[in-house]
Formats: C-alpha cells, sequence, structure tokens
C-alpha cells in the first residue's frame, strides 16, 4: 500500500508542469540561499576559493561525463520502446563506469602531482609564478585545522594548495549523481530527477556547516569543501537507491550488450558543446583568480555572477516546456519555427525584463545580504546581468540550430567566443578589476547571441521542412 500510494503521487507530480516549474525555482533560490550562507561564514577570499573550487569541479566533471547524460535521456527511452533492453542496460553500465572512472583517474592523477610537489618540488607556491602553478596557489599562507586529522591531508589543507585540489575528488560524485539524474529523467521522473541535487543537496550541505561552526571546529575554505562532498555522497545514495526502484526491471534483468565506438562517437560533440558553453560562462572564475591580484576579488564576482543569475530563475522553468517542443517543432515548415522562435523570444523578454530590472533596481540589497562588504561589486552585478538577459532572450536561437544539424557551427561559435573571452579578460581585468571581467564575459555572451541568431534566421528563412533527417542518425 505505502509503495502504491509513492508511486501514484511521483505521478502526479511528474505529470504536473507547475509542480516541475515550481521546483526549478524552489532550486534556484535554494542556491542562492546557500551561497548567501557560505558567504557569511567566509571570507570573502575564502568564498572566492570555494567558488573557484566548485567551478572547476563542475567543467571538470562534464569532460570525464563525455557526453553520457545526454546520450543516455536521447537513447535510453528510444531502446526501452524499442525492446532493445539489453542495449538500455548496456548502455547504463558503460558510461557509469567509464564516467565514474575517469573521474577518479583525475582526482588520484591530481593527488598525485600534489604530493610530488609537496614532497620533492615545492613548485605551487613557490615565487616561481606561471599560468598553471599560480592558479593552484592558495593566496593566503594562513594556519588552517582540518576536520579530519590525516596528516598529508592536514599539511596539504593547512598551508599554500588552493582547495581546487580538493574538489577534483568531489568530481566523481557529481558525474555519477548526474548520470543517475539523466536515467531518471529518461522515463519521465522529472521531479525525483531534480530534487536530489538541485535542492536537497544544498539543504544537507548548510546544516552541516553550520553544524560544524557550533562544535568548534574552524571554518575554512578546505573544511567547507569537504563537508559539500559528504553531502553530494549522502545524496548519490538517495539517487541510487531511487534509480535502482524507478528502473525496469526488464532492464535490470536483461543481458548487458554494448555499442561503445557508436556510443562515444555520438556523445563526444556533445560533451563539447555542453563543455565550450560552460567555460563561456564560468571560466572568468579562473581568470579573475589568476590576473586580480585582490584576495577577495574572486568572492566578489562569484556573489555578482549568483544576483546576476536572478534573471534565469523563470527561464529556466520555461525551459521545461519548450525545450522539448523544439524537437517536434524542427519536422514541420520553416514558417512554424519562425513563429516558435519569435513566441519563445517575446515570453522569454516578459519574464526575464522583469527580472533584469530587479537585479538593477535591488542589486545592493541582494549583494549586501553575502555581507557589507560585497556591495562593491554592484556594477560588475549589472553588466553580467545585461549578458545573460541577452543570452536568455536569444537562447531558442542556438537550440533549434542545435537540432538542425548544425551544433557543429554552434561549436566553432562558443569556441571562437570563448576565445573572445579570455583575451578579453586579459586585457581587462588588470585594467579594471572584477569588472574589466564582468564586461568580457558579457561581450562574449552578446556576441555569441548575435551571430547564432544571425545563423538560425539566415537558416530558416525559407518556406522548406527545417530539417531532412535527424540530427544524430539512431543507433
Amino acid at each position: 500500500m505505502p509503495q502504491s500510494l509513492f508511486k501514484k503521487f511521483n505521478e502526479f507530480i511528474t505529470h504536473n508542469e507547475t509542480i516541475v516549474v515550481f521546483l526549478i525555482i524552489l532550486a534556484s533560490l535554494v542556491e542562492y540561499l546557500f551561497n548567501v550562507g557560505l558567504a557569511r561564514l567566509l571570507e570573502p577570499a575564502d568564498y572566492g576559493d570555494i567558488s573557484v573550487a566548485l567551478t572547476v569541479a563542475m567543467f571538470w566533471s562534464i569532460i570525464a561525463e563525455l557526453g553520457a547524460t545526454k546520450a543516455i535521456q536521447k537513447y535510453l527511452p528510444r531502446y526501452y520502446e524499442l525492446g532493445k533492453l539489453n542495449l538500455a542496460k548496456g548502455l547504463l553500465i558503460f558510461y557509469l563506469l567509464l564516467s565514474v572512472a575517469i573521474a577518479l583517474l583525475l582526482a588520484m592523477l591530481t593527488t598525485l602531482i600534489v604530493y610530488l610537489d609537496y614532497q620533492y618540488f615545492h613548485i605551487v607556491g613557490s615565487n616561481q609564478s606561471n599560468f598553471i602553478f599560480s592558479f593552484l596557489h592558495r593566496l593566503d599562507t594562513s594556519q588552517h585545522a582540518a576536520i579530519i586529522d590525516i596528516p598529508y591531508i592536514h599539511k596539504v589543507a593547512t598551508t599554500q594548495y588552493h582547495p581546487v585540489i580538493l574538489a577534483f575528488w568531489i568530481v566523481p560524485l557529481i558525474v555519477f549523481s548526474s548520470i543517475l539524474s539523466a536515467v531518471l529523467k529518461s522515463f519521465d521522473h522529472f521531479v525525483l530527477s531534480i530534487f536530489p541535487n538541485l535542492v536537497l543537496l544544498y539543504c544537507i550541505a548548510l546544516p552541516l556547516f553550520w553544524i560544524c561552526s557550533l562544535m568548534g571546529f574552524p571554518i575554512t575554505d578546505w573544511n567547507l569543501l569537504g563537508l559539500f562532498g559528504l553531502a553530494y555522497l549522502l545524496v548519490c545514495v538517495l539517487q541510487l537507491i531511487l534509480t535502482y526502484y524507478f528502473l525496469p526491471r526488464d532492464i535490470v534483468a536483461s543481458q548487458a550488450h554494448y555499442s561503445m565506438p557508436k556510443w562515444i562517437k555520438l556523445s563526444i560533440p556533445l560533451m563539447f558543446s555542453t563543455l565550450f558553453f560552460i567555460a563561456l560562462k564560468q571560466i572568468n572564475f579562473v581568470m579573475v583568480e589568476v590576473f586580480d591580484t585582490s584576495e577577495a576579488a574572486v568572492g566578489y564576482f562569484a556573489a555578482a555572477q549568483k544576483v546576476s543569475g536572478f534573471i534565469l530563475m523563470f527561464y529556466l522553468g520555461m525551459n521545461v516546456v519548450y525545450v522539448p517542443l523544439a524537437s517536434r517543432i524542427l519536422l514541420q515548415k520553416n514558417a512554424v519555427v519562425r513563429k516558435f522562435l519569435a513566441d519563445s523570444t517575446k515570453k522569454v523578454f516578459y519574464i526575464c525584463f522583469p527580472m533584469l530590472l530587479t537585479v538593477i533596481i535591488f542589486g545592493n540589497f541582494f549583494l549586501g545580504l553575502f555581507g557589507p562588504e560585497y556591495v562593491t561589486a554592484y556594477w560588475p552585478t549589472v553588466i553580467l546581468a545585461l549578458g545573460t538577459f541577452t543570452n536568455a532572450l536569444l537562447g531558442y536561437h542556438l537550440i533549434m540550430l542545435q537540432y538542425a544539424n548544425r551544433q557543429y557551427t554552434v561549436l566553432s561559435i562558443q569556441i571562437a567566443c570563448l576565445i573572445l573571452n579570455i583575451a578579453l579578460c586579459w586585457l581587462l581585468i588588470p585594467l579594471w578589476g572584477i569588472t574589466g571581467a564582468a564586461v568580457a564575459n558579457s561581450a562574449s555572451l552578446i556576441a555569441m547571441s548575435f551571430i547564432i541568431t544571425l545563423l538560425s534566421m539566415r537558416k530558416f528563412s525559407h518556406d522548406l521542412p527545417a530539417v531532412e533527417t535527424p540530427s544524430i542518425a539512431t543507433p
């Protein structure tokens, strides 16, 4: 009886789009409150360090998963509908084992490099300044205690090493969690795929931080990052239970078959597209860490990113409805596609423009929640908000181009704009600090958005079927 009630409840919330949209909005609010709590516990310099560490962890998790999440969402339901249960099971096993193995290898390699440096070379944190090692340098040499008294970890955490080293050990958890979310989403369990790692994760991590603070443990970026990893581990356990419970029994009972070369060939382009888009939006954290001499600058820039992200709160909820429509719209004439793009752009404007005004008018208030010193990031917040707004406003042109066999064109534009972003950071951050980083980020996003929009308008200008063949052949 309890299982039957649980399944009925899950079916209700899964097929109710309003609940899914509300949950995505709630996730944005929870993440913001999590970052406010994190900034309140840490100094701006340490908050910047942990923000960079989590950004690097997310970046490497995309590389490690090799496009697994998109490949699973695309092919797992198809295999199941066609009765190819052996390939469905093989797909899951292949990506889980390969992606987690790559992530663990990255973590072990990073640890080995740091161990060798600590024992023998002493390059990281020395006076020998270069791009890679200056990034790993901690930027403060204060002595911190570790929660877990393991001699090597304690020494590394209390000297000059950046907490990004510890973040590499969170990458396997991020990869594992992302793949399990993709599996649940493939079978239309949207709420169960979103709630654990977008809401529950932060609801577990922040109380852990406060409990350790009350127990007298030092509040450092290393310690809080370790607790965040523990929260991620608990979420992964919950997701594993949910996935096993909701995965169709006939897939579990089937004999796994593999089509590895074909899967890799199909998923690598998806991985690169996601990777360069995330890099374009997030690499400025690293650029500020490298080029800005202020220890607190990364923390201020991280707060500016979070506040400017308010613009996307309702936009992400809208994507739940509109992105699935995109692939079906492409099967019709270009006139229908143009109407869809015009309609979606209009709706994005109505949703995001009030949020843009909110950020401009109340930006100082939202930044002040992080701490009174964070209000210095007001103008970078406004500049980032303008870039985010433009990118969201024209975002469906990118989606339609990708679905219409133009994924490599989109990828080329993303790479070019990423290079532009890095070059502008190199020029502007030494002059204007985090304001220069914000200008670089927004300029590259706006350039990418307008170029892709022009190509999209040209692509769909003739009244012909939008696509003749699927963007990726069915395996």
